[in-house]
C-alpha cells in the first residue's frame, strides 16, 4: 500500500507547504521521509523531516444511500442547471457522467470541481543551462515559466526568457 502525507509544518518551496499531500517513496529508521509531491507532474524527491507531516488518509466519498435531502438536492439541482456531474464507485478517479442517467444507490455523486491552475517558475544559469531551480541564484540567465492545472502541464503555457 503507498503511503500518503500530508504536510503540517515546514515550507520546503513555494511548491510544497502547508496542506500538501505526499507519496512516501523512502522511509528512515529516524522517522523522516522522502516523498514526491502529488499532482505536481514532477519527480523531485523532497526529504521531509517527521516533525513536519501526519499521515494522510483521503476522506470516503458519501455514496448516494448515505447522503441527506439536502445533499441529494443539491446535486439534482446542479444537474438540472447544466453542470458536469462526476460518480464513484469505489475507483479512483472520478468519472464524468453525461446524457441521462440514474442516480443509484452504491454509488457516490459530485459536482466537478473547478480545475486548480497554478504557475511555476524555473531558473537556470549560463553555466548549465539544463539544471533548473525553484529559486533565482545571482548566476541565472534564463527563467521558464508555465502553468499546471490539476498538477499536470500545461504545454500552451510554457514561456521561456532571457534574463
Amino acid at each position: 500500500m503507498t503511503r500518503k502525507i500530508i504536510m503540517r509544518s515546514g515550507v520546503y518551496s513555494p511548491d510544497v507547504s502547508v496542506g500538501s499531500i505526499m507519496t512516501v517513496t523512502k522511509e528512515h529508521s529516524n522517522g523522516n521521509v522522502e516523498a514526491t509531491l502529488d499532482g505536481s507532474g514532477e519527480d523531485i524527491k523532497w526529504f521531509v523531516s517527521a516533525k513536519c507531516f501526519d499521515e494522510y488518509t483521503p476522506e470516503t466519498p458519501t455514496l448516494w444511500r448515505d447522503m441527506t435531502d439536502a445533499e441529494k438536492g443539491a446535486l439534482l439541482l446542479a444537474n438540472h442547471e447544466g453542470k458536469v456531474i462526476e460518480f464513484n464507485n469505489g475507483s479512483d478517479p472520478w468519472i464524468t457522467l453525461s446524457g441521462d442517467f440514474d442516480w443509484m444507490r452504491q454509488h457516490a455523486y459530485r459536482i466537478k470541481p473547478e480545475p486548480k491552475v497554478k504557475a511555476v517558475t524555473r531558473h537556470a544559469g549560463s553555466e548549465n543551462i539544463w539544471t533548473w531551480t525553484l529559486i533565482r541564484g545571482g548566476a541565472d540567465t534564463h527563467r521558464i515559466t508555465f502553468n499546471t492545472i490539476d498538477g499536470k502541464p500545461d504545454c500552451d503555457s510554457i514561456k521561456m526568457e532571457l534574463l
